[in-house]
């Protein structure tokens, strides 16, 4: 084989090893769900209810129930007690809802206070509806709830009220099985 040759296939072959070893270092970040840059939502940070900006890698590792919701949506309403029972029964196990209010920051702390929210609110008006695009609800309907697995991946998704008891079904599988082993839940694309 002549140098020239010799040297474009050496070249060659030094594109394809990097292009791997690239792809590799991407699945690895992926599948870590302490790695913040590529957990899900990570590039809409939102406020609580003081005002502190919160991403949802700060629950990583949980199973992460995220509900997009308002105050002046009646299905929404209706649904909330119900998480707040979840939340008191199997936080402990390892699940963390997160509500995200597409409201006004005192309407949704008077509300809280009314049914004593045991859980971690965020609030905003576009960058919500951005997150919400972003978990698949194109027309920003609400309620609209997402579960993250302990891996960072999206495993389920549900437009409209949630009842307490098929969320109760669906959380107590991931908790007692894990995302990457429930066939019914295999990881969705964004």
């Amino acid at each position: 084989m002549n140098p020239r040759r010799q040297l474009l296939l050496l070249g060659a072959t030094a594109l394809v090893a990097g292009g791997a070893g690239v792809f590799l270092a991407q699945q690895r970040r992926k599948s870590d769900p302490t790695n913040s840059a590529e957990f899900p939502g990570e590039a809409h940070p939102l406020p609580d209810l003081t005002g502190a900006p919160h991403a949802l890698s700060e629950w990583a590792g949980k199973v992460l129930v995220v509900n997009f919701w308002a105050t002046w949506c009646p299905p929404c309403l209706t649904e909330i007690p119900g998480f707040v029972a979840l939340q008191q029964e199997l936080g402990p196990q390892g699940l963390q809802f997160v509500g995200i209010a597409l409201d006004d920051t005192e309407a949704v702390r008077e509300f809280a206070e009314s049914k004593n929210m045991n859980y971690p609110l965020l609030v905003g008006e576009e960058p919500v509806m951005a997150l919400m695009r972003e978990f698949g609800n194109a027309h920003g309907g609400l309620p609209y709830t997402v579960v993250i697995g302990r891996s960072g991946a999206l495993i389920h998704t549900k437009q409209g009220e949630w009842e307490q008891h098929a969320a109760r079904a669906v959380l107590m599988s991931l908790l007692q099985t894990g995302d990457k082993n429930h066939p019914e839940f295999a990881p969705k694309k964004l």
